[in-house]
């Protein structure tokens, strides 16, 4: 920080203080993108060189880019924190952040209710199916043209075997909506 002071202090000489800040903030911006991207080629290199993708794939048992998740997720992070200063040079910070705080709480709030839509009418659907209906695991239903043995009922979903032996997952409001025909054992 002594670096940019002193680049303040020789622009406060020469300058109006507005024309400072506009300055010293658009270094700030500069100097912090370069080390962001500096970090992520630094990163890219050490993440490579571990091979932390391969030891995923090969625990998990399914390719993984973690090595791009977390270089992407520290590259964004420096680029925010050098965006802060910035505002915080011009004298911006609490209003941008309010803001920033705000749109962040509402896409949460957003993406929750989106999430959570269908989660509470199939556990309502799926508590009144293991209660009030007179269908069980091992029963053989049919509905919307799929034959099936159930195989598992849950408050969410209904697992289905067909005769060619796929199992179906089936949204239990997709099935309390549907004609179900309990077939004879």
């Amino acid at each position: 920080m002594s670096i940019i002071a002193s680049l303040v202090g020789v622009l406060n000489g020469a300058t109006s203080p507005l024309v400072t800040k506009y300055v010293a903030a658009v270094v700030i911006l500069l100097v912090g993108f370069i080390i962001a991207r500096m970090f992520s080629i630094l990163a890219r290199t050490i993440l490579n060189s571990v091979k932390l993708n391969e030891f995923f794939e090969n625990t998990i048992g399914f390719k993984f880019s973690i090595e791009e998740i977390l270089i992407a997720g520290f590259t964004y992070f420096i680029y925010f924190i050098t965006i802060i200063m910035a505002l915080n040079q011009l004298s911006l910070t609490t209003r941008i952040i309010d803001i920033v705080a705000i749109a962040i709480i509402v896409i949460v709030v957003i993406s929750m209710v989106i999430a959570i839509k269908d989660f509470f009418p199939n556990i309502i659907a799926g508590f009144y199916m293991l209660h009030f209906w007179h269908i069980k695991v091992g029963d053989k239903i049919e509905f919307d043209n799929t034959l099936g043995k159930i195989i598992e009922m849950t408050l969410l979903d209904t697992m289905l075997e067909t005769p060619e032996k796929d199992f179906l997952i089936v949204p239990n409001t997709t099935m309390y909506k549907t004609v179900v025909k309990v077939k004879k054992r």
